[in-house]
């Protein structure tokens, strides 16, 4: 599922309105959301209808400064909490999958002179903790110096809003694909002035709720910002798991004799032959049994709980033994998850803040989407992206590297090694 944030910059020029046509069509985004609309409400829904939206918020311009439209597809139920002249906040139902989030749509002010006022706000606009959050728009701000290029040098106090907004509301900044900049300055026909402007900034329950979100830069068209497209539910490329020896298989009895019992030593070949083929047994056996010795745990634990529930409900006066076989059952599965997720978090962090499943799935996702190689330049400079076409350019550049291009003539060698022994 998609949505769209652009800072059009009026949509009465007939090549925006067509770049938004092309966009929408191209990439059906659920729900769109237009800052600097330019036009009074009469004017944007003629544009909304006519791209196939059925429903809208507006907030108009003064003028015909600012202005915004949020719009949206029967895919989705919105609340409207709040709306200024710079942001609507909402909360969005998403029909199919029974879920909701908070999206605020935003547009940050351009003049310094309110950004203090409109950043501090957002203290007294928090509705908890335990609801994905989605904040995205044009911000007019930005996070670090390698997000510009030209104008004014690099201010330490450049930052102070967003980052304090972000640190203030747990959030952070998703990152992007496409081109690095999302707004640019002209001057005679020569671009002077580019900036990361426009982003997208989750919140952990987000990330828990869909961690291969992901933010596109498109391309600038009919507007000096790039239109950019937010996917929460991207169609990923099925990929075989790569093969990892779990730190819990080790306290179940049956793991070290079933390593004994498929590392042979009776082989007549060498010992490399011997070491991949036990290798590769070993880590076949391993994956089936850990497949099917540990896969329903969740489940396990889900239905435990339910068990002891009903126990205490029903017959807490007869059923100690059985509560305490339970609970001591619970203890185990909650450790082999706590293991788990302790292993991926690559982190020795049980002494730190609380050491529960949650904090380490949480570690594992940001550093995932930390790593997350979204595009690469091949050699002529163009860019690649895909997941697949990354991976065959990462092949194809480490076979140049470990394929010599060198003579073949070994006879040299050959004569040194037969003359030269003891």
């Amino acid at each position: 599922m998609m949505h769209l944030s652009w800072n059009c910059q009026g949509l009465e020029n007939p090549l925006t309105v067509q770049h938004l046509r092309e966009i929408t069509q191209s990439h059906k985004p659920v729900m769109v959301f237009l800052s600097e609309t330019h036009q009074h409400s009469h004017y944007v829904n003629n544009v909304r209808k006519k791209l196939g939206y059925y429903k809208c918020s507006n907030v108009d311009p003064i003028k015909t400064a600012g202005g915004l439209s949020l719009w949206w597809k029967p895919d989705v139920s919105v609340e409207i909490h709040d709306s200024t002249n710079f942001f609507i906040d909402t909360t969005v139902s998403f029909v199919k999958s029974c879920t909701k989030a908070r999206i605020t749509w935003v547009y940050g002010p351009p003049y310094y002179s309110d950004k203090a006022t409109f950043w501090s706000s957002w203290s007294n606009k928090k509705r908890g903790d335990g609801i994905p959050w989605l904040v995205i728009g044009d911000l007019n701000e930005m996070l670090w110096q390698h997000e510009m290029e030209g104008g004014v040098p690099w201010s330490l106090n450049r930052n102070i809003f967003l980052k304090a907004f972000l640190d203030s509301n747990n959030l952070f900044d998703i990152g992007f694909k496409g081109q690095q900049f999302t707004w640019a300055k002209k001057e005679f026909g020569e671009v002077v002035i580019q900036e990361r402007l426009d982003r997208g900034l989750i919140n952990d329950d987000w990330l828990l709720a869909w961690p291969d979100s992901c933010v596109t830069h498109l391309t600038r068209l009919g507007s000096d910002h790039c239109p950019i497209l937010f996917e929460h539910c991207p169609a990923l490329e099925k990929r075989r798991p790569t093969f990892k020896f779990e730190a819990y298989w080790v306290d179940d009895a049956e793991c070290f004799p079933l390593i004994e019992a498929n590392w042979r030593n009776t082989s007549h070949s060498s010992n490399q032959q011997l070491w991949k083929k036990n290798l590769s047994t070993c880590r076949n056996q391993l994956a089936k049994w850990s497949n099917r010795r540990f896969t329903q745990n969740r489940l396990e634990i889900v239905h435990s709980l339910k068990e002891l529930d009903h126990l205490q409900c029903h017959r807490p006066d007869t059923s100690s033994f059985e509560q305490s076989a339970i609970s001591s059952r619970l203890n185990s599965l909650w450790e082999i998850e706590e293991k788990k997720w302790h292993q991926r978090s690559r982190i020795n962090w049980l002494q730190a803040g609380d050491a529960n499943t949650r904090f380490f799935h949480l570690t594992t996702l940001h550093r995932r989407q930390t790593n997350r190689i979204l595009k690469i330049a091949n050699e002529d400079g163009y860019w690649i992206v895909g997941e697949k076409l990354i991976r065959q350019a990462f092949e194809t550049e480490f076979k140049k590297i470990y394929t010599s291009m060198g003579p073949r003539d070994w006879g040299g060698l050959i004569m040194w090694g037969s003359t030269s022994g003891y």
